[in-house]
């Protein structure tokens, strides 16, 4: 069995906590999403599981992360838990009260989204990574991704706008998601265009 370098092994901790954090999205259940982790870490450190020529190891590993999953799915037929189970969790930070509200609207809303859609918006948003590199890690091409990311963007800007409504009639501030999620629907506009969606 081939192992890896020190370096390797180096980059692959780098990862665990943007991949802990993918594999919830989609898995939506904390121990699936650690063994789905761990057994990405193990292809990777053990060499069962090597990255194409050129490919960064951080988007090898959402590669796999990503192919597993949805292998389990069609093995074990393993269902997403209800939204429900999801959105009822209380927020993590109690440190401001305007805020839980806010992150508790704006999961319910991310959590009501296509699961692929889910997985576009955390990959880009949340890591960084480019459209042609999300479409490697998904094993589709880049305009599905675009498409995909503008659709889970329209949901959740009308969801989260419609919510904004409510919260701004009580008094408290707009969500800062909103502002972001229009930058990002405004990305080939110009600056002033993004500053002007800000409430």
């Amino acid at each position: 069995m081939k192992t890896t370098g020190i370096s390797t092994a180096h980059e692959v901790a780098v990862c665990i906590p943007s991949l802990r954090a993918v594999a919830m999205v989609l898995t939506s259940n904390r121990e699936r999403a650690d063994n789905l982790v761990e057994d990405a870490i193990i292809r990777v450190l053990t060499g069962s599981e090597l990255a194409p020529p050129g490919t960064k190891i951080r988007v090898w590993m959402f590669t796999i992360l990503h192919q597993l999953h949805y292998a389990a799915l069609i093995k074990n037929r393993v269902g997403i838990p209800p939204i429900g189970d999801v959105v009822a969790r209380p927020p993590t930070s109690q440190s401001n009260r305007e805020d839980g509200l806010v992150s508790g609207d704006f999961r319910r809303a991310f959590w009501q989204l296509d699961d692929r859609e889910r997985e576009v918006l955390i990959l880009e948003e949340a890591n960084g990574l480019s459209c042609e590199e999300v479409a490697k890690v998904c094993g589709c091409t880049t305009i599905m991704i675009h498409m995909r990311a503008s659709r889970a963007r329209h949901k959740l800007l009308r969801t989260l706008s419609d919510a904004s409504g409510e919260i701004r009639r009580s008094g408290v501030a707009v969500s800062l998601e909103i502002t972001t999620l229009r930058a990002g629907q405004a990305r080939k506009v110009n600056g002033s265009a993004a500053g002007a969606a800000t409430p």
